[in-house]
Formats: C-alpha cells, structure tokens, sequence
C-alpha cells in the first residue's frame, strides 16, 4: 500500500501588496500531479489567505511532508533587527510580516514531518538557510522571482516529485522550465540541503515492492483409486487349459490326472490295432 504524501500550499495575497496570481499556481501544481505517474501518492491541500497562526495549526493537523508558501517575502518595515521574513494575512486582510526566527521555531514545534519546503517568494533565500535546522531541504528564491518564473518553477518541480524523481532532480526540473518558458530567472531559485542528506538519493516515493513469483503447485501423481485415471490396457485372460494346468502344478496334482490319461490313450490305441 503506497504512502500518501501531503503537500500544504500556503497562499498569502494580502492588500497593500502586488497582486499575486496564486491561483494559477496552485491550479498548475495540481494539474501536474494529476498527470504524474504516482499521483496518487500525492494530496495537494490548499490554504487561501494564510494568516501566521495558520501555519502552526496545520503543520499539527495535516503533518504535511512538503509545506508550499507562495506569496511575497523580503524585509520587515517594523522589525529591524530581524530584516527577513514572509508576509502573510492579518486579521484585517494588510501584510503581516512573520520574521524568519518565528518561522524556525514554528517548524522546530511542529514541523516533524516536513522533509520539504518551498518558499516560492521573493528574496527568500535568508529564509530558507534559517529552515535547514529543521528541515531537510529548502528552495528559496535569490532576489525577486516574477509571477510566471514563480509559476514555471512549481511545474517543473511538482512534475518531477510526481514522477519519482529526486529532490535534487526536481529542483533542476523547476529551473528548466523557467527557461523554458523564455523566461530569464532560472537561476532565481536556490536549494538549500543539510550537510548529511543527499538531495540527489532522497526521493519521496519509494520503489514499488517486490511480489516474489508465484510457483504453480504441483500437481500430485495420478493413483488408480482416483477418478479421470488414465485408461488402463485390459491384459488378456489366460484360457480355461492353461488356468488349469497352473493350478494343477502348483498343488502337485498333475500326475494324478495325466497319467490315467495316458493309460487311457494306450489302451484305446491297441484295442484299434487288434
């Protein structure tokens, strides 16, 4: 039975900001898993106007095993001394700047299950290294990263997670697709990867089980007391004479019965000749 993996994609679009096209994204990433040959080893949950604590709750609900921001990042106005973060919604629907310590004591508290993240915003990458604590491996964008570019990179990257192919493999899908699309920010997107983890062998769908051959059970040797037996060749009797003339020898009889029959013989013979 295989593992379904959860991914939450966390979309923030608050007012005051650049209007985002999340919803293309998030409709293109659930298109490619759709098409991908291990979609159903996939769950793609979509949360719209993520507010902070969203993150915290369904970290604990979902236990997801790759976490999606899609929004904007960059520096805080009113935090100076903590210049990188993301911005989600507030209560009132303006930014609401979550620094990158709190992100990292976030995933710290409930992040277990998280092997992946992507922070599919704008400058990022300050982001993605402070995650590496808890999380294996991190994208993180270098600089702004525009709408399309952000949306190739999901494709291209979801794409490849389908269809079994490993981080490091699907990164490298999600930057070709940016140029492929002729766009020119394919060197935007920055995987971050802990020391001990080999991003080229970890690959979140495992390889099918092996069902060992089934052998045909033997089929037992054919007894003469079963039914559908192999007809038999009837041998044939042995005559009355013969049946006779054994039975006679093995009970030790048989002078008694041919030597009168020889008397017999003579006599009549030389009554003839007379």
């Amino acid at each position: 039975m295989s593992v379904k993996h959860t991914i939450l994609f966390l979309a923030a679009n608050p007012s005051g900001l650049d209007r985002l096209a999340l919803d293309r994204e998030a409709r293109a990433i659930q298109k490619e898993l759709e098409s991908a040959s291990n979609r159903d080893c996939f769950v793609l949950e979509t949360r719209w106007a993520a507010e902070p604590l969203d993150l915290l709750r369904e970290l604990r609900k979902l236990k997801p095993t790759v976490v999606h921001f899609s929004g904007q990042g960059g520096q805080g106005m009113a935090d100076v001394q903590q210049p990188h973060g993301l911005f989600f919604q507030g209560h009132d629907g303006r930014a609401q700047f979550v620094s990158t310590v709190a992100l990292e004591e976030t995933f710290g508290a409930a992040g277990a299950s998280v092997k992946v993240v992507v922070l599919n915003a704008c400058y990022s990458e300050t982001q993605a290294e402070a995650l590496l604590a808890h999380v294996e491996c991190v994208v993180g964008m270098r600089g702004a990263i525009p709408d399309g570019a952000a949306r190739s990179f999901a494709i291209g990257f979801y794409g490849g997670l389908g269809d079994r192919e490993s981080i490091a493999a699907a990164f490298q899908q999600g930057c070709a697709a940016i140029s492929l699309e002729g766009l020119r920010e394919g060197d935007r997107p920055q995987l971050k990867v802990r020391p001990e983890i080999d991003a080229n062998r970890l690959v979140l769908v495992a390889d099918p089980p092996i069902t060992p051959p089934i052998s045909a059970p033997r089929t037992p040797e054919p007894s003469g007391d079963q039914a559908g037996d192999a007809p038999r060749v009837r041998q044939a009797q042995p005559g009355f004479g013969r049946v006779l003339w054994r039975r006679l020898s093995s009970e030790g009889e048989w002078a008694l019965v041919v030597i009168p029959l020889l008397v017999i013989g003579i006599v009549g013979a030389l009554s003839r000749s007379c």
